[in-house]
């Protein structure tokens, strides 16, 4: 894939001996210690660090996902790079590409291409493909030229294909004569292309479903046709 643009300010240098396991309580730790991860949470909201520090410093019971994952989405919220940077900092080779991941979910909405950044730094997984195809809809949303670049640069087919559906499926909702188009120029042919083609047809119904109708109507006699005019509403 083609870089992305670089971060308008580099993130903070954190190091995994920022947050030893046996660092003393932060000041600001609350006083009685937070029974639940939600509890957690709360701290985190106030001093996402403070809450790092606690947690490295003390067992907790079950699971250390949950609380990680609770630390890392109020972080995110206030400091995104910062965030990413305790997470490359997770010692644990399991938790680290989950701490990511959640961090990049958090950013998909705001700063897609941060996300991008975050996601694409994680082994391939279907969770991690989830949050591209999430960032690239969200990013075709304000640019989707920018978008489609991005995509058409990516060196592997499967998840090139995977994100162009998704893109085209967001400029539909903008633009669906563009998105239709666009599926049909860059989709290899196959169920996965004629099931984008369906669904854009149906977001361009919505605006002006006489012309779908028309040019449903001059289509050869094919599954995709008959597909396509059983999904639309009768015409008035």
């Amino acid at each position: 894939m083609s870089p992305l643009p670089a971060r308008t300010a580099p993130a903070p240098a954190f190091i995994a001996s920022d947050f030893p396991s046996a660092a003393p309580p932060a000041a600001g730790a609350p006083s009685a210690e937070p029974a639940t991860p939600e509890a957690l949470r709360l701290l985190a909201e106030r001093d996402p660090v403070a809450a790092a520090r606690w947690l490295a410093a003390r067992p907790v019971p079950g699971d250390r996902w949950p609380w990680l994952e609770q630390i890392a989405l109020a972080w995110a919220e206030i400091d995104a790079d910062a965030a990413l940077a305790w997470a490359r900092a997770e010692t644990d080779a399991t938790l680290r590409p989950a701490l990511l991941l959640a961090i990049a979910g958090e950013l998909v909405r705001t700063r897609p291409l941060e996300a991008l950044h975050a996601a694409l730094g994680v082994a391939a997984s279907p969770a991690r493909d989830q949050v591209l195809r999430r960032a690239v809809a969200e990013w075709a949303a304000r640019d989707a030229f920018a978008a489609a670049q991005w995509v058409w640069d990516a060196t592997d087919d499967t998840l090139r294909a995977d994100l162009l559906s998704g893109l085209i499926l967001a400029v539909a909702e903008q633009d669906p004569a563009t998105a239709f188009i666009m599926a049909e120029d860059d989709l290899s042919p196959g169920r996965a292309r004629d099931d984008v083609l369906v669904s854009v047809l149906q977001r361009w119904a919505q605006h002006d479903p006489a012309h779908v109708q028309d040019r449903l109507r001059q289509w050869p006699e094919s599954a995709l046709k008959t597909a396509a005019l059983q999904s639309l509403p009768p015409p008035k």
